[in-house]
Protein backbone atom coordinates (compact mmCIF):
# COMPACT_ATOMS: atom_id res chain seq x y z
CA UNK A 1 0.00 0.00 0.00
CA UNK A 2 1.35 3.58 -1.11
CA UNK A 3 0.50 6.65 0.24
CA UNK A 4 -0.43 9.40 -3.10
CA UNK A 5 -0.45 12.84 -2.41
CA UNK A 6 -0.99 15.59 -5.23
CA UNK A 7 1.06 18.02 -5.13
CA UNK A 8 -1.06 20.14 -8.02
CA UNK A 9 -3.62 19.34 -10.96
CA UNK A 10 -2.70 21.89 -14.16
CA UNK A 11 -5.33 22.68 -16.86
CA UNK A 12 -3.17 22.61 -20.22
CA UNK A 13 -3.92 22.25 -23.82
CA UNK A 14 -3.84 18.98 -25.11
CA UNK A 15 -0.47 18.18 -27.26
CA UNK A 16 -2.12 14.83 -29.44
CA UNK A 17 -2.92 16.40 -32.56
CA UNK A 18 -6.10 13.64 -32.34
CA UNK A 19 -7.44 16.05 -29.59
CA UNK A 20 -6.70 19.88 -30.66
CA UNK A 21 -8.80 22.17 -29.05
CA UNK A 22 -9.13 19.66 -25.83
CA UNK A 23 -7.77 20.02 -22.22
CA UNK A 24 -5.49 17.81 -20.44
CA UNK A 25 -4.74 17.77 -16.50
CA UNK A 26 -0.63 17.82 -15.79
CA UNK A 27 -1.15 16.14 -12.28
CA UNK A 28 2.03 16.45 -10.01
CA UNK A 29 2.20 13.98 -7.34
CA UNK A 30 4.51 12.31 -4.59
CA UNK A 31 4.30 8.19 -3.41
CA UNK A 32 5.43 7.71 -0.26
CA UNK A 33 7.18 11.17 -0.26
CA UNK A 34 9.13 10.14 -3.32
CA UNK A 35 8.82 12.40 -6.32
CA UNK A 36 7.34 14.68 -7.64
CA UNK A 37 5.89 12.27 -10.49
CA UNK A 38 3.65 13.89 -13.55
CA UNK A 39 0.87 12.24 -15.24
CA UNK A 40 -1.11 13.76 -17.74
CA UNK A 41 -4.63 12.73 -18.58
CA UNK A 42 -7.45 14.20 -20.94
CA UNK A 43 -9.31 16.49 -19.15
CA UNK A 44 -12.72 14.63 -20.21
CA UNK A 45 -11.42 11.60 -19.31
CA UNK A 46 -10.46 12.36 -15.47
CA UNK A 47 -11.69 10.75 -12.48
CA UNK A 48 -9.79 9.84 -8.82
CA UNK A 49 -9.97 6.45 -9.51
CA UNK A 50 -9.08 6.57 -13.26
CA UNK A 51 -5.70 8.72 -11.62
CA UNK A 52 -5.33 6.08 -8.94
CA UNK A 53 -5.13 3.25 -11.55
CA UNK A 54 -2.62 4.50 -13.41
CA UNK A 55 -0.92 6.10 -10.88
CA UNK A 56 -0.49 1.91 -9.82
CA UNK A 57 0.31 0.84 -13.46
CA UNK A 58 3.08 3.45 -13.08
CA UNK A 59 4.26 2.24 -9.81
CA UNK A 60 4.39 -1.46 -11.18
CA UNK A 61 5.97 -0.34 -14.45
CA UNK A 62 9.02 0.98 -13.05
CA UNK A 63 9.26 -1.28 -9.59
CA UNK A 64 12.17 -3.36 -11.16
CA UNK A 65 14.19 -0.35 -12.68
CA UNK A 66 13.66 1.86 -9.46
CA UNK A 67 17.40 2.11 -7.59
CA UNK A 68 19.45 0.81 -9.81
CA UNK A 69 22.34 2.11 -10.58
CA UNK A 70 24.55 2.13 -13.60
CA UNK A 71 28.30 3.22 -14.91
CA UNK A 72 29.47 4.83 -18.06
Amino acid sequence: IAKVRVIRRFEVPATDPARIGKLDYWISYEVDGAGPYILIMPKEDFTEAKFLDRVRAEIKGVAGFVGKEFTI
